[in-house]
């Protein structure tokens, strides 16, 4: 069997390692709401709206490119080690 699939499948000579069966059925799949208990859409209301909204009001303020902004460059001052002398 293993040789006439090859042969239908053309130069494909991969022999399958994993033998797949059928799924499960679930007896009351229909008593479920799709992600009645998930919080990911309240997580992702609240990253939304911590986000600044960018208006363009011309074709001139578009940028060039999708990319993302150069982040900030900020200067922190070095860390103490303790000592007396720093």
């Amino acid at each position: 069997m293993q040789q006439a699939r090859c042969a239908r499948l053309g130069e494909d000579k991969m022999i399958e390692k994993v033998q797949w069966r059928c799924l499960i059925e679930i007896d009351n799949a229909s008593n479920f709401i799709r992600g009645e208990k998930s919080r990911e859409k309240f997580i992702q209301l609240e990253r939304e709206m911590s986000v600044n909204v960018q208006s363009f009001l011309s074709k001139e303020g578009l940028p060039e490119s999708p990319s993302e902004p150069d982040p900030e460059q900020t200067i922190l001052p070095p860390k103490s080690t303790g000592n007396v002398q720093d």
